[in-house]
């Protein structure tokens, strides 16, 4: 068990020191990431990636209206770069928006 446990650690670790910082998003959501889990590379590595997922949706986001901009805005202003959270907020409010004015 031990075993397992330090060669995930080594390949996740392996994996982090690989990913080449060149925006200020993968700095700032590594930093964040190293901030929460300190050397537990494997939960670094799977925060990284998943806010790093959820800020290409974000990046890629088809805005119809002037709403659907607010309610990200909105999200975006409360969240600020947890990205997971961003995402998680603007399709939770604009599902409840569209209820709302249907």
């Amino acid at each position: 068990m031990q075993v397992y446990h330090v060669e995930n650690q080594t390949a996740a670790y392996s994996r982090l020191v690989k990913i080449e910082v060149d925006s200020g998003v993968k700095e700032t959501v590594l930093s964040h990431a190293f901030k929460d889990w300190n050397y537990d590379f494997e939960m670094v590595e799977f925060q990284y990636d998943n806010q790093m997922d959820a800020y290409r949706q974000i990046q890629s986001l088809q805005l119809e209206s002037s709403e659907e901009e607010k309610i990200l805005e909105e999200a975006k202003r409360k969240w600020g770069s947890d990205f997971e959270m961003v995402l998680f907020e603007f399709e939770n409010e604009l599902e409840a928006y569209n209820k709302y004015m249907s």
